[in-house]
């Protein structure tokens, strides 16, 4: 089940029409798996931050974004999402540490 949900959640986060959803709708879609995977866990707060950007082709670029999660099991977490920018959002790395 928890394979068909985070499928089903990277699905969403890549095909957003509009470029400027895409950040937004990759942060969501990265915590929910997180949340997902770590469902035993009590997640007591969520930050992102933008921490790279790379031009790839004319008017496309790859965004990586830090996601820190605080909870109440571990120290602070760290983990990364890069998407690409463009049209149809195309996730292109997933970085999540204690995924179940």
């Amino acid at each position: 089940m928890k394979s068909l949900i985070a499928a089903l959640l990277l699905t969403l986060a890549t095909s957003a029409a509009q470029a400027g959803e895409c950040s937004k709708n990759a942060i969501s879609a990265a915590t929910a798996l997180y949340k997902i995977n770590n469902a035993s866990e009590v997640v007591t707060k969520v930050n992102s931050k933008l921490s790279g950007k790379e031009h790839i082709d004319e008017g496309m670029y790859v965004f990586t974004y830090d996601i820190v999660v605080e909870n109440k099991s571990y120290p602070s977490t760290v983990y990364r999402i890069s998407v690409v920018n463009d049209s149809v959002c195309t996730v292109m790395k997933f970085e999540m540490p204690f995924a179940g």
